[in-house]
């Protein structure tokens, strides 16, 4: 939303460039981000899971590559950032609330609510989502194959937020632009998940 309030009221066509990279690398953050919880948060790591999170990384890391070749001014990229608490903490809060909601989900309505539950949740805030679900998945709610459904899910819930955020808020030249990224970034999931039913 950030970046595409800054692309509206912006009035030179090169700083174009410099948010497209902004928003792949947020991507990529959001990617390496999920990549980590499910890591971190399963006891046992089954590869057909990180497979649904490599098509969309990689694909991240060939688009950032093939933008960044197009900015010549990189001091452009660098701006101020400050480190809040308070954020975190809401966060967890939230990431807390989901597990809680995820849980009574399951057991009134069974994985139709969780597949509900995880898309809507993702729309805003992956983080809970994934979480809540590698928590379900270690306390053998749900099977592993199941839990790849429901990371995919959260993939595509997330890029169909922020597409529509860009699509709402940009300019048509920033518009036209993420969304071939998006595109592309849409196909590699695909891909991932395709490939992970396979293993």
């Amino acid at each position: 939303a950030s970046i595409a309030r800054k692309n509206k009221d912006s009035l030179k066509d090169e700083n174009i460039s410099v948010e497209t990279l902004t928003f792949l690398a947020t991507t990529l953050a959001m990617l390496f981000e999920g990549i980590t919880l499910v890591v971190v948060g399963a006891p046992e790591i089954h590869f057909s899971l990180i497979v649904i999170f490599l098509g969309p990384f990689l694909m991240s890391i060939f688009l950032i590559f093939s933008q960044s070749r197009q900015i010549s001014d990189t001091s452009a990229i660098s701006e101020k950032s400050d480190f809040a608490v308070l954020p975190i903490l809401k966060l967890t809060f939230f990431i807390m609330c989901i597990l809680a909601l995820s849980k009574v989900l399951q057991n009134i309505f069974g994985q139709k609510g969780l597949f509900v539950l995880t898309f809507l949740v993702s729309l805003f805030e992956i983080h809970g989502s994934v979480i809540a679900n590698v928590q379900l998945h270690d306390a053998d709610v749900i099977n592993v194959k199941f839990l790849g459904e429901l990371l995919s899910l959260s993939l595509l819930a997330s890029y169909t937020s922020k597409l529509f955020l860009i699509w709402s808020m940009a300019q048509a030249k920033f518009k036209k632009k993420i969304l071939n990224y998006t595109l592309f970034l849409f196909l590699s999931l695909l891909a991932s998940w395709l490939i992970s039913r396979l293993l």
